[in-house]
């Protein structure tokens, strides 16, 4: 059910209804997935158990404990070869995958939200400071490459004063023309 979100925090509290949706979801389809690799387990035992009182009726149980080790894994192998090959388990494997995904999802959109409460810059904050890094380097390129063409000498000609990096109002830095001895 997707009730609707009041308030100023309606934003947070909606995707950590999502994360809670998901992993419920997540945890559900692990449940069948594990239910289904469970089968052929219970399945070489019923299968074993049926062998060994065929063995007791027949010739008598082998006194070697690896013979009945051997026995066992290959049915087993068996069992989980047929598995393995099945439609099922293809459609179980791949459901359980999405929930997964989803999941994980959710919970980075999550943990973004806690990371921001924090004094740690965000991945968004990164990506914006590489942004404005890289148009940085295209300027001074720019620059450089007009001042080649105009054939004055240094940066700082061009620009009508020294170069210094002055933070902004954003705490990042930007190129600045003005002279700071003035």
């Amino acid at each position: 059910m997707n009730v609707p979100q009041l308030g100023l925090t309606r934003a947070y509290q909606e995707r950590m209804g999502r994360f809670t949706d998901r992993f419920n979801l997540f945890q559900g389809a692990m449940a069948q997935f594990m239910y289904l690799l469970y089968l052929p387990m219970e399945k070489s035992f019923k299968v074993m158990q049926e062998k060994l009182e065929a063995l007791t009726g027949e010739e008598g149980l082998p006194e070697d404990s690896q013979a009945y080790y051997r026995m066992w894994v290959k049915i087993l192998e068996g069992h989980y070869m047929t598995l393995f090959k099945s439609s099922e388990y293809i459609q179980v494997l791949g459901k359980t995958l999405d929930a997964m995904e989803d999941f994980m999802v959710a919970k980075h959109e999550m943990l973004q939200d806690f990371v921001q409460m924090l004094p740690v810059p965000t991945q968004k904050d990164m990506d914006g400071l590489y942004k404005e890094l890289y148009l940085l380097k295209k300027r001074i390129k720019q620059l450089e490459k007009n001042r080649g063409a105009a054939g004055s000498k240094g940066l700082g000609s061009t620009l009508g004063g020294d170069v210094s990096l002055i933070g902004n109002q954003n705490g990042v830095s930007s190129l600045s023309g003005q002279n700071p001895r003035n």
